[in-house]
């Protein structure tokens, strides 16, 4: 009985002790093809998958497990998700706890240890995830303005609430502005609406599912137009897992453009957001 025990919590101890970098060798089959491949992106993008990556509405994953499983099937792999902050889910491709994390926006900084689907030395925006655009939010008293070029009337106080490690980072500091970096998109929303930043400069989409969820925070605040940017997301890659399984990687990214170039992309993504096309 005691030997019986012993081995139970044996046993227990070596699952506890699995990394998701552990996890993701057990992922490689004997022969050395992969089998199954995790990718990271931030809690609101996959919002019926748990922390620990099961999915509470299994029939009705949301439109993006939908289509990344999809083309994982096409490519032979299974697809998994690891929900976290964005800037953890960089520090995760970094480290090869994941295979990929999506969606990352092309940087040259990135391109040191993350592949993205190329075409004559440029980004391939036809095998991108997706196209989306950057916002500047305000709360109701601010008086800051946005002509498409240049933010006004700042005053002395130039801090804009950003997503952490996301590359809005980068382009609030290029406006010549105080980036105030936060993990998470309901924070970010919540601090807005309570005036602890002059601006928010945030993903739109990211924006409407976080009012969604919390309504009462829309009369809080306002978009400033036109867009702030608009730039394209990509599964993007952990360099050395792109170069050990290039012709994996290569027909998951090209089976992504195919999905959603297919017109019935569209009225998967419309069945998920009440008829609207929002990706």
């Amino acid at each position: 009985m005691k030997q019986k025990r012993r081995k139970l919590q044996m046993v227990a101890v070596l699952v506890a002790a699995l990394t998701m970098s552990a996890i993701a060798e057990i992922a490689i089959a004997e022969s050395g093809k992969v089998k199954s491949i995790t990718l990271a992106t931030t809690p609101t993008r996959i919002p019926a998958v748990r922390p620990d990556g099961r999915i509470d509405t299994p029939e009705r994953p949301g439109f993006r497990v939908e289509i990344l499983r999809s083309a994982g099937r096409q490519c032979g792999v299974d697809v998994n998700f690891a929900p976290v902050p964005w800037a953890r889910a960089l520090e995760l491709v970094k480290n090869g706890d994941v295979q990929g994390v999506f969606n990352s926006s092309y940087s040259e900084e990135r391109t040191a240890y993350g592949a993205y689907p190329m075409k004559n030395g440029v980004p391939d925006s036809r095998r991108a995830m997706t196209a989306y655009t950057y916002g500047l939010y305000v709360h109701p008293d601010s008086q800051l303005g946005w002509d498409g070029k240049t933010v006004t009337a700042l005053g002395s106080d130039k801090k804009i609430l950003v997503e952490e490690g996301s590359v809005a980072v980068k382009m609030i500091g290029q406006a010549g502005l105080q980036p105030l970096e936060t993990a998470r998109y309901p924070n970010m929303v919540r601090m807005l609406a309570e005036k602890r930043a002059q601006g928010m400069v945030a993903i739109d989409t990211n924006v409407v599912e976080v009012l969604a969820k919390e309504p009462q925070l829309a009369a809080h605040i306002k978009r400033l137009a036109p867009p702030f940017a608009t730039v394209y997301g990509y599964v993007m890659f952990a360099r050395p897992f792109y170069t050990a399984n290039s012709e994996l990687v290569e027909c998951f990214w090209t089976a992504l453009g195919e999905i959603r170039a297919n017109p019935e992309y569209e009225a998967l993504v419309r069945s998920y957001n009440n008829g609207q096309f929002i990706e």
